[in-house]
């Protein structure tokens, strides 16, 4: 099952082209599979695509994350609104969105 990716990083957001990667696949994205170009899978990283570490970490998540997380991103002409995360992937800062329609219609 090809995975939609992005990267959001403090300033920016970084769509990545869909790839197939076993470990990404889920018992929601499998049941759900007719939908699978909705979800997104989304990882919180620096500017320099590393993981999010150091003294400002606290900054970025009171700021960014959490507005991204409250009020979704546009990526594509489409809303990707949080849709759920697990423990491993809060480990990873990252974490699935979903588009519920495009923006377009």
């Amino acid at each position: 099952m090809l995975i939609r990716r992005g990267f959001i990083t403090p300033l920016r957001i970084i769509p990545q082209k869909p790839d197939s990667d076993p470990s990404s696949s889920n018992r929601i994205l499998r049941q759900y599979s007719q939908y699978r170009d909705r979800f997104l899978r989304v990882t919180f990283v620096d500017e320099n695509l590393s993981p999010l570490t150091g003294p400002t970490i606290k900054t970025i998540i009171e700021t960014r994350i959490h507005h991204v997380l409250n009020e979704g991103i546009i990526v594509g002409g489409r809303k990707f609104v949080f849709l759920a995360c697990s423990n491993s992937q809060l480990g990873e800062q990252s974490a699935w969105f979903y588009c519920e329609a495009t923006l377009s219609q």
